[in-house]
Order: C-alpha cells, then structure tokens, then sequence
C-alpha cells in the first residue's frame, strides 16, 4: 500500500457531488474518480442512474457471487462550500465521504482485488439511500448475485477509544461474520465493534471490543431491507466546528485503507 497516494487521491476528492434523490446534478467528485481510475483495469459499467458501478471485467465474464462495495460520494447539503485542510498530520474540513472514497480508491489502484469485487459509487443518501437500492437492482438486472455488500463510511462512534475503524450493522451469516472478525483481530489497526443491536453481540467479538450502542444507519440497512448480507467498515472522525466539518488523522486514514485493501481481498 502506498501510502501517498491516499492522500494525493484526497485532494483531488475533496468538490462536492450532489443529487435530487434521482440523479446527480453536481459531479465535480464522479468525474475526478473517473479521471483517476482513467488507465487502470476499473471500467464503468452501468450506463445511467444514481450510482456508479466500476468492474475489473465485463459483468458476463464474471463467475459466481460478488463482493459488492459500496461507498457513497454524496456531499451533505450542509457542508456549503467543500474544504480540507491539514496541520501537524491531522485533516480538517467538510469533505464528509471523500476520505474513505479515497481510501477505495487507492486499494483499487495500489492493489489486486479479486475481479468478482464490484464498487459503486452511490448517491441517494439523503433520500432513503436511492442509490444502493438502485445499484442492487441493477446488479439483479443482470443476474449478477451479490453475496455480500460491504458498506464504506465515516462514524462518530469509535473516536473516543482512539479508533481506526469500526465495523458496524452486522447484518452478516455468523460463520462469515466470524471469519471476517479473526482477520481484522489479526491486523495492528485499532479497531472496535458497533453492533446491529446490543441485545445480540457475537460470541466471536471479545467484550473489550464493542461499543454499546446501536449502529447508525447507512446504506447496510439499504441492502439489508434486499436481504443481502451486508456490514459496514467506518472511518471514524470527530466533528471539528460548525456544520459538516470533521477532523481525522493521516496514520488513522492508511491504517483504514490498509484494513479495507485486507477485507476486500479476504472475500
């Protein structure tokens, strides 16, 4: 993983991209993902609609379930103007998704993912999270089946314990979701488990690693609802001024990126 690449990536992330709920009308964040992934083997593959579905391979020559990853670029209505900045390691501004965006990002690039993953760049999420329900349509439109959908956001759990990341809204088959905890247990990044409902944790998740309250909603509940096994992997920020503004730290953005570049392989 190199690790200034994310934070080349970030830069270029940091316009906005804004929807109505039923298609994009600002794409200042779509077309520099574009630009981005220009010469690598990551080709567009849905002709239209509130999400951006990239792929290694041609959906037909794709064998078997899918990985699906989903992560939204949708900037908040109420970030205004877009920003970020940083001092002594530490990013500021109102750039919302754009780090964890740029985290994919860079896996997409840095690394070889298998070609059954599929990312979507979503929108939507201001109204009812339209563009996951329509990139799972899409991909059912295909007759692709997406085994699994693993969802990339921001938190504001975790921050407190010093976090790199959480992992959120288990709404996985236990013998995955416990396959998938022993591989983030086996990684340095500091990590903690925000469940679906605190009544029911897994005996798999070491007590000293849980948060006890509920997962915020994001787009898992989206694919949930499509009954698709889903989780989320968050990047936790801390709100850093008025509005839309939060902070985190540049070792705690690689030590993401380097902990989705192993999730995303392991599937």
């Amino acid at each position: 993983m190199k690790n200034d690449r994310i934070f080349d990536i970030l830069t270029k992330l940091v316009p906005p991209a804004r929807d109505n709920g039923r298609r994009f009308t600002v794409c200042d964040r779509l077309s520099a993902i574009q630009e981005l992934l220009w010469n690598s083997k990551y080709r567009r593959v849905n002709p239209q609609g509130l999400f951006h579905l990239y792929s290694a391979k041609p959906l037909d020559k794709i064998k078997g379930p899918v990985l699906l990853v989903s992560s939204h670029i949708d900037t908040s209505d109420g970030a205004g103007r877009c920003f970020l900045e940083e001092e002594d390691g530490v990013f500021t501004g109102t750039a919302d998704a754009a780090a964890v965006n740029a985290a994919l990002l860079s896996v997409m690039l840095d690394s070889e993912l298998p070609d059954n993953v599929l990312i979507a760049f979503t929108g939507g999420r201001n109204a009812d999270f339209n563009g996951a329900l329509q990139a799972a349509e899409y991909l059912r439109s295909m007759n692709i089946s997406a085994d699994i959908a693993a969802v990339l956001d921001i938190t504001l759990s975790g921050v407190s314990e010093g976090a790199d990341l959480t992992i959120e809204n288990n709404f996985w088959d236990d013998e995955e979701g416990g396959k998938l905890i022993g591989l983030i247990r086996s990684l340095t990044t500091k990590w903690y488990f925000v469940p679906a409902d605190v009544k029911n944790i897994p005996s798999y998740v070491y007590p000293d690693r849980v948060i006890h309250h509920e997962a915020g909603e994001d787009e898992s509940w989206r694919y949930d609802e499509l009954d698709m096994d889903c989780f989320s992997l968050r990047l936790p920020v801390k709100p850093a001024g008025s509005g839309c503004t939060y902070s985190f730290r540049r070792e705690q953005l690689a030590a993401y990126a380097e902990a989705v570049e192993k999730v995303l392989k392991f599937w």
